[in-house]
């Protein structure tokens, strides 16, 4: 099934520089809404319990999706769309989840499977024997950790590299890790006990949070051997969640001894900059494009009203409301072009619209209201997914013509 609608979208030119400036023309575009869902039942009618997994950058979308006759705890199958068509890719390791993949098709993930032993790892808590996978069509590499059989993968490059936290077999405290081609490197601490990995760049730089020697947390960057403290101000948590192919890295942080609000940070050039954040907000959702823009979605503490914001050159800047309804945003590319969902207060999880705003315009795209809520762009501005964890019924993609 398709729906049609045509608005208007004002194109921005990406330029490579952060930073730099960009030149802008008006073109007149119809998106058409295509159900990937409906066309997969069709395809694969055996199939149900479909999970989102995300779209390359060649406008192939993968997601997975378990046999119907069984339960939404059996070994699922990968599945990609590309120029219309559909492929089973073969099946993953059972229990496994998605996080992480790259433009070639490989997905790494954490199998969390039920029936794993259970490890003390503390007098005060347990842990699953969980293993990291790296899958590609046809193979499956278990990947090896620091001894304790506990690997939890954070982020895969197209270079196959993959951040995950693991657990030293002697100290028994959790590490950053790096794996490629067979081989992990223990990114080591800050002089604390413990460090956790959450991203990694396409050139294989590995971020995330390690303990202090005084117990509090900052953010690290890890690149060729070495770590190195983001800083930030003393007492304070920091918390790294995204980086760009320019060495910039955003996230969120905690004044000491206070909860909220959080607010949110970029890294750049060895300095941090506080990029604000409205009292009484919490930030839910924090990314970064190729340009040094920044997004991010706000919710305030005392109810379910969502905020999203954009930082660019010094300037936050409130996205607004469509149709009075306020918004959560998904994802940004490097030209500029944010997308996600708008819904009323009242129904903010079961009633919402996808969106796609760029140059200060909203636009709301054709289709029926939603319930799944990962969504993402690719860089020419062309394709629109959006779909969700297991096991939601839509899964959607929008094609821009002309």
């Amino acid at each position: 099934m398709k729906w049609l609608v045509r608005v208007t979208l004002v194109a921005a030119l990406a330029c490579c520089a952060v930073g730099a400036g960009y030149a802008s023309s008006a073109e007149r575009s119809i998106w058409v809404v295509t159900d990937l869902l409906r066309q997969a039942r069709h395809d694969f009618p055996n199939y149900a319990g479909i999970s989102l997994v995300g779209m390359t950058a060649t406008d192939q979308v993968l997601w997975t999706a378990y046999p119907a006759v069984n339960d939404a705890h059996s070994v699922r199958d990968v599945f990609r769309w590309e120029n219309g068509t559909i492929r089973n890719l073969g099946a993953l390791p059972a229990g496994m989840n998605t996080p992480a993949f790259n433009n070639n098709s490989e997905i790494a993930g954490t199998d969390f499977n039920p029936h794993s032993i259970p490890i003390p790892v503390a007098s005060f808590a347990r842990f699953p024997r969980v293993h990291a996978f790296l899958w590609e069509p046809g193979k499956v590499t278990m990947l090896s950790t620091l001894g304790r059989g506990f690997g939890s993968v954070v982020g895969l490059n197209d270079r196959g590299q993959v951040a995950e936290t693991g657990m030293g077999s002697v100290s028994r405290r959790f590490r950053g890790l790096l794996w490629q081609d067979g081989k992990v490197t223990d990114l080591g601490t800050l002089g604390g006990k413990s460090s956790f990995a959450t991203a990694i760049s396409a050139s294989g730089q590995v971020i995330g949070n390690s303990w202090l020697p005084n117990g509090t947390s900052h953010g690290f960057l890890w690149q060729d051997g070495r770590m190195r403290d983001l800083g930030g101000i003393p007492g304070a948590t920091y918390g790294p969640a995204a980086i760009n192919d320019h060495s910039q890295i955003v996230g969120t942080w905690t004044k000491a001894k206070d909860r909220a609000p959080e607010r949110a940070f970029l890294w750049q050039n060895g300095k941090i900059i506080d990029l604000g954040a409205p009292a009484g907000q919490l930030i839910d959702t924090i990314t970064i494009n190729n340009r040094g823009q920044v997004i991010w979605t706000s919710q305030n503490g005392s109810g379910p009203v969502m905020h999203g914001f954009l930082w660019q050159r010094g300037k936050l800047t409130n996205l607004g409301t469509l149709n009075g309804m306020s918004i959560a945003v998904s994802a940004i590319n490097d030209r500029g072009q944010i997308v996600g969902t708008n819904a009323p207060a009242s129904k903010p999880f079961n009633k919402q619209h996808a969106f796609i705003w760029q140059n200060g315009t909203m636009t709301q795209l054709p289709g029926p209201a939603i319930k799944a809520y990962t969504m993402d762009i690719d860089q020419t501005g062309t394709h629109i997914v959006l779909g969700g964890p297991c096991c939601q019924r839509q899964l959607l993609l929008w094609t821009r013509r002309g």
